[in-house]
Order: C-alpha cells, then sequence, then structure tokens
C-alpha cells in the first residue's frame, strides 16, 4: 500500500507533520519526515492527481513547510548525540559462545 491508495492520506499526513513540530525526537521520525517531503515534492504530474483526492495546492504547500521546520530544527545534533550516548551506556558487547 502506497500513501496514493489511501483514501485520507492529505488528512493523516498533515495531522502527522502537525504532531510532529513537537513530538519528532529521533533519527528514525526525522526519517519519516523526510520521506515525506520527498513526497511532497515528488512528480507533478503525479500530483495533479491527487489533487482530486483531498489535496490541494496549499495544503502541499503548508506540509512542506511543516517538514522544514522539522528538518531545519536546530536541535537536531543535540537530539541525536543524547540518543547516541544513551545507546552507548546501554551496550554491552555479546557474549562469546565457547566452542
Amino acid at each position: 500500500m502506497t500513501t496514493d491508495d489511501y483514501e485520507d492520506a492529505s488528512s493523516a499526513v498533515g495531522d502527522f507533520l502537525r504532531h510532529s513540530q513537537t513530538m519528532c525526537v529521533t533519527a528514525a521520525q526525522l526519517s519519516v519526515v523526510t520521506d515525506i517531503y520527498d513526497f511532497l515534492n515528488g512528480d507533478e504530474q503525479r500530483w495533479e492527481q491527487r489533487y482530486g483526492r483531498g489535496w490541494s495546492g496549499d495544503l502541499r504547500k503548508a506540509c512542506k513547510r511543516l517538514c522544514e521546520n522539522v528538518i531545519r530544527d536546530e536541535g537536531w545534533p543535540s537530539k541525536i548525540e543524547r540518543k547516541w550516548r544513551a545507546l552507548c551506556r546501554n551496550w554491552s558487547p555479546p557474549s562469546r559462545m565457547n566452542k
């Protein structure tokens, strides 16, 4: 299933991006936002078809702006560093099995 197969995609994407403005805190979540941004910047011919299925030019632009807000957040380096440090603190090498 793709975004184009989902009847309420425009609403779901907009809701997710509004939520992500304050709740996007991991690299995995940032990756989802960048994937959505790529989707929003995709082939114009496909967008002509999407405009008849709940999308509008204004909604697309608004969603792009929401993506850009998250992607350009200057706090990303510190968010990722905190996560990395937490992972390193909790990491232990795998145990070796005796042969």
